[in-house]
């Protein structure tokens, strides 16, 4: 039920990596499960990476209430509300640990109300997670997008999962990589690690437990083309 959760919220919140307010005033700029019971969810106020911040979810919302893009998008238009009202709100709510540079607040110090020109950066993520997030998964080996954060202007860290790969996998993109190749990515993992990206791989971060920078291989992919 927990996997469902996660899968339904991730899905759910890719439409607002355009925009989450009715003034277009913050980006979903990220999406990870941190691990069987919590996922996080960067955002990016007036699309600005520099003062993005996270709020960790429970999956389970309340006792047998499994949460949902409806409270996870409520739960951010009443914290920027009272953000708006209170710029240092956010500060005093801040979970010690940061997650990949970002501070973090606990959903659950949080009360649940509703309130009533972007940089490029946001239009290349939009098109990169739909690209990511709707490609075909290859059967019978499925490989899907089970998360991405966008940390930069440059860069889009995809974490996808398959049944032949030994974990979650962080893939590092470049914001405006060719769609054709973003849907290839996944195709390239469906027997597992691939060797042709040995030359890639780095540290992985708290969400995954493989990392690879794919910037040469989007460099190469598209000299072929």
């Amino acid at each position: 039920m927990l996997d469902y959760a996660y899968a339904a919220a991730l899905h759910g919140l890719l439409v607002h990596t355009a925009s989450i307010l009715p003034d277009g005033e913050i980006v979903v700029c990220g999406v990870a499960r941190k691990n069987r019971d919590t996922f996080l969810v960067w955002l990016a106020p007036g699309g600005s990476l520099v003062r993005r911040y996270a709020i960790q979810f429970p999956l389970e919302f309340d006792r047998g209430v499994l949460t949902t893009k409806v409270h996870v998008v409520e739960l951010i238009r009443g914290l920027e509300a009272l953000r708006a009202v209170d710029p240092g709100a956010i500060d005093e709510l801040r979970l010690d640990s940061p997650a990949l540079g970002a501070p973090v607040v606990e959903a659950r110090a949080v009360a649940y109300t509703s309130s009533g020109a972007h940089a490029r950066w946001v239009d290349g993520l939009a098109a990169g997670v739909w690209s990511m997030g709707t490609a075909h998964s290859v059967q019978p080996r499925d490989v899907a997008m089970v998360g991405f954060v966008q940390s930069g202007p440059e860069l889009t860290r995809f974490y996808i999962h398959g049944e032949l790969l030994p974990s979650t996998v962080a893939v590092d993109v470049p914001i405006f990589a060719s769609a054709d190749l973003r849907g290839e990515i996944l195709s390239l993992f469906r027997d597992g690690l691939p060797s042709s990206l040995a030359g890639s791989e780095r540290d992985p971060d708290q969400f995954s437990q493989v990392r690879y920078d794919m910037r040469d291989w989007f460099a190469h992919s598209s000299s072929s083309i």
